[in-house]
């Protein structure tokens, strides 16, 4: 009969496992990687790393595929400023580059609470810069800005996460602190010895030194005794 048919073939899908699709008969195949399917590699691109050159000059080479990058037309994302270094006089920058294209980077130096002054335009391969001209103890505001035809990047408050400025302080200047602390050994050394003599001073007048006047008569025999007698 046709229903013992139907019985017989549903008894078999469970003996087997389930659907066809279930097991992978006629699901799609997963994805396949980047670059895996024309061949192409990646590129070695290393967005925190110096002196790295562009994604267009990678792929101009040999034919590789880069990350995802906004294109020409926009304006690029914000840098990171992962790491400030400063000294008395200066200070040094390390960042990593936004997935945009960018022509070049420039680093800003301000007061706190001021718009920052434009530095010198450095290369799109650049991570790192060095600055000079800093003055000692004193604040100062520091952004990387990356640019491109369409405009700049724009600068996030400081501080913020991942973004392209940092507040920084510069320390004080070792120079000045060698007399301060050349004046402040001699006070203290100075101190340290009138209390050692104060001390012993102290110590002379608790505890004086006996006299050794009139030793040498104290074995002598008292006025009016004679050789021979004897005080009973």
């Amino acid at each position: 009969p046709p229903h013992a048919r139907c019985i017989s073939c549903l008894l078999l899908l469970l003996v087997l496992g389930g659907t066809p699709g279930s097991r992978g008969g006629s699901l799609p195949p997963p994805p396949a990687a980047e670059g895996s399917g024309t061949g192409s590699p990646l590129c070695d691109y290393q967005r925190c790393r110096h002196l790295q050159p562009p994604c267009t000059e990678l792929r101009g080479r040999g034919g590789c595929l880069c990350p995802g990058l906004s294109g020409p037309g926009v304006p690029p994302e914000p840098p990171e400023l992962v790491a400030v270094v400063v000294t008395a006089a200066g200070a040094s920058l390390h960042w990593c580059a936004p997935a945009s294209v960018v022509l070049e980077y420039h680093v800003l130096v301000g007061a706190p609470g001021r718009p920052p002054a434009p530095g010198l335009a450095l290369p799109p391969s650049f991570r790192l810069a060095a600055l000079g001209g800093l003055r000692p103890d004193t604040p100062y505001v520091l952004c990387v800005v990356a640019r491109n035809g369409a405009g700049a990047s724009p600068t996030a408050p400081p501080g913020a996460p991942g973004g392209p400025c940092r507040t920084v302080r510069t320390p004080p200047d070792p120079r000045r602190l060698l007399p301060a602390t050349v004046a402040v050994a001699g006070v203290l050394g100075a101190a340290g010895g009138l209390a050692l003599a104060w001390h012993c001073l102290r110590g002379r007048r608790r505890h004086p030194v006996p006299s050794t006047e009139g030793e040498g008569d104290q074995d002598r025999d008292p006025p009016g005794t004679s050789w021979g007698e004897q005080e009973l």
